[in-house]
């Protein structure tokens, strides 16, 4: 079984008992794979395409955004309410109603623990 996506862990590791959700790994557009991001915290490189990757599996409709109804599809109820409201106050720093890979990038980087 492949290791969890850093967004998978990300949002699960707010809960416990939670199946395991797959990355879906979908081909990293050009201007996704390009995007320089600056993160609250520092990252490695490697982190940084991690997290690239892990917005492209959730960005079903390639419109450079995570939406709820995005995030729910991937993750099928997986987690909570409660965890996925917390997320998108945590993430949508803008208020906009969706994550943008940068808003991603922050949180991520200020939870990864490794």
């Amino acid at each position: 079984m492949a290791a969890p996506s850093l967004l998978t862990t990300v949002l699960l590791s707010v809960t416990m008992g939670f199946r395991s959700v797959m990355a879906v790994g979908r081909p990293v557009p050009p201007h996704i794979a390009e995007a320089a991001l600056t993160t609250t915290k520092p990252v490695s490189e490697a982190k940084l395409n991690e997290m690239k990757q892990d917005f492209v599996d959730v960005d079903f409709n390639d419109d450079a955004v995570m939406d709820a109804q995005e995030i729910r599809a991937h993750f099928q109820r997986t987690i909570s309410n409660l965890n996925f409201y917390q997320f998108f106050l945590d993430c949508d720093t803008d208020n906009s109603g969706s994550v943008s890979l940068q808003e991603y990038a922050n949180y991520a980087s200020m939870i990864d623990n490794s």
